[in-house]
């Protein structure tokens, strides 16, 4: 009787080891698939964080271009989009650079996946925007 319960064991263990090599790779593949979406949802809400401070800094200098985009690039300093150049940056004040007119930053990057080489996607495109109320003089 000892042996049935020994044959049962090592035919369940075998079983199990079957089926794990399996999924094993299954449930690789979906981690990573869930690491991928989690850094672009990050590298996403870096983006619109970034532009937010570039408008924010343009409601107080609407006329400093230069300083508006090195606002936004200075936000993503220690983010995956540090290497964000300043032509991928737009600023549009269709009113003029008067107060209560408003200011809008935009931005564009892409995203690189880990899972892109095996799904024939290199990279997400990534956009943010922000408008504030040009406040002069505080």
């Amino acid at each position: 009787m000892s042996t049935d319960v020994s044959r049962s064991t090592r035919r369940a263990g075998g079983q199990a080891a079957a089926e794990l090599a399996i999924l094993l790779p299954l449930l690789a593949i979906m981690a990573a698939g869930v690491v991928d979406v989690a850094r672009g949802f990050h590298a996403r809400i870096n983006l619109t964080n970034a532009v937010r401070e570039g408008a924010r800094y343009g409601a107080g200098n609407p006329t400093d271009q230069t300083g508006i985009r090195q606002a936004v690039i200075d936000e993503l300093a220690d983010t995956s989009l540090k290497s964000l150049s300043s032509d991928a940056i737009s600023i549009a004040t269709p009113d003029g650079t008067g107060a209560r007119n408003p200011i809008t930053v935009s931005a564009a990057a892409s995203f690189g996946t880990f899972l892109g080489s095996f799904l024939g996607i290199q990279s997400i495109p990534l956009r943010a925007q922000s408008t504030m109320m040009i406040v002069l003089g505080t």
